[in-house]
């Protein structure tokens, strides 16, 4: 069985889903992104229990293959994952190549022997591998095109194809590969035969992924699919386009499979505290006409034109110190500043938020080079090392403060 959990954001999709893997008994597989791995565990395993958490086996697409090759191994994959330096070695061999074989490179004939040739025509391979197209594909779907198109597509492969010999000549393996490889095993092996499987964050499949989908739907006893969409059947160029698209391409798999995949909609919105927040998460950016007259008074809403960031930066500091004094229950660590930009405001921040003395903290990504502990390591061995030691590291390792 096939159910897919739809519902716009914070409509509860993921609670849904943890009460379907609380209740379910067996062996049960979690999928989710790498960047949400650990955040879902962390509310998984308190929503759950610990007990039963460890009874769960929570993995992204990469892990779940590592995993599949752990237990089942696999005879044709020996020798050493080809890295970046690998990689482009190899795609320079194939270019070398393919350009000594008469009548190929009709199209990038010349355009074969520029600077940045190699790293665009590997960057195009690596998006081919990812999404499980192969060299005798893309030849073949060439035919199908006309003219500069049919060169252009004929040349990548051929180019391709010599990368792919070239790698498997010298024995490496790729780990873009992985996915498709470790579904193969997986289908040999029935790794997910009566298995409950959930997959939750995802907005899109690769190739390779969708390939690994088809098998545990083919498999598996259940599969859990939540995605963030208030319509499936909506059209094209709306809000929620490709989730939308990502759910047709899987109900795909399920008719050529014969399923009749299930939908579980969720429709009512439990993040917000507010009718007004709510309603505007409802109806922002959406492609069907609406009743203002309908529409909440805004108490909790406020749009503020300024003039300069200056202006606005003002604005937010005094609404802040407004909240603080109205509300002695509130703290300035349950307010947040939230920006697309927030580098370009950093500045005008620091010098507002201090003079109106409001604590705070600001999350910007700096180079850890620049970190007071690695300034300090890095004087201390460039003093080690030189011949004489100069007044500037003494200086650069006092004003660190980590001596403070």
């Amino acid at each position: 069985m096939v159910q897919f959990i739809i519902g716009h954001m914070g409509s509860g999709k993921t609670t849904r889903m943890f009460q379907e893997i609380k209740k379910c008994s067996g062996r049960q597989l979690v999928i989710v992104p790498e960047q949400f791995s650990y955040e879902f565990d962390k509310k998984l395993y308190y929503y759950v229990g610990a007990e039963k958490f460890n009874e769960i086996l929570s993995l992204t697409f990469t892990g779940l293959s590592r995993q599949i090759f752990q237990l089942f191994g696999d005879l044709d994959r020996k020798g050493e994952y080809a890295d970046d330096y690998a990689r482009m070695i190899l795609i320079y061999q194939a270019i070398a190549s393919v350009q000594k074989i008469p009548d190929t490179l009709k199209y990038f004939g010349k355009q074969s022997s520029y600077n940045g040739f190699a790293e665009e025509v590997l960057d195009i391979i690596n998006d081919l591998k990812r999404s499980g197209i192969e060299p005798d594909t893309l030849i073949e779907k060439s035919a199908l095109l006309d003219g500069r198109l049919t060169d252009k597509t004929r040349d990548i492969a051929e180019i391709y194809m010599e990368y792919n010999r070239f790698m498997t000549e010298y024995g490496f393996k790729d780990n873009l590969e992985n996915i498709i490889q470790s579904a193969e095993i997986a289908n040999r092996e029935e790794f997910f035969r009566d298995m409950n499987i959930y997959i939750d964050e995802f907005e899109s499949f690769n190739g390779d992924q969708l390939e690994m989908i088809r098998i545990m739907i083919e498999s598996a006893e259940n599969v859990y699919i939540a995605l963030r969409t208030d319509n499936v059947n909506a059209g094209n160029f709306t809000l929620f386009d490709t989730v939308n698209n990502t759910y047709r391409r899987i109900k795909q798999i399920c008719n050529e499979i014969n399923i009749k995949p299930e939908i579980i909609d969720c429709r009512e919105s439990k993040r917000f505290k507010n009718k007004e927040l709510r309603y505007l998460s409802e109806h922002i950016m959406r492609n069907f006409t609406y009743n203002p007259a309908e529409a909440p008074e805004p108490d909790n809403i406020r749009i503020f034109e300024a003039k300069d960031m200056y202006s606005e930066v003002e604005y937010v500091c005094a609404t802040i110190k407004h909240l603080i004094h109205e509300n002695p229950e509130l703290h300035y660590s349950d307010i947040a500043v939230l920006s697309n930009n927030i580098e370009s405001y950093a500045d005008i921040l620091r010098e507002t938020f201090e003079r109106c003395e409001i604590p705070y903290f600001l999350s910007i990504a700096r180079p850890v080079i620049h970190s007071s502990i690695m300034v300090f390591f890095t004087s201390v061995m460039e003093i080690l090392t030189a011949h004489k030691i100069k007044s500037e590291h003494i200086f650069r390792i006092l004003k660190c403060g980590i001596l403070d």
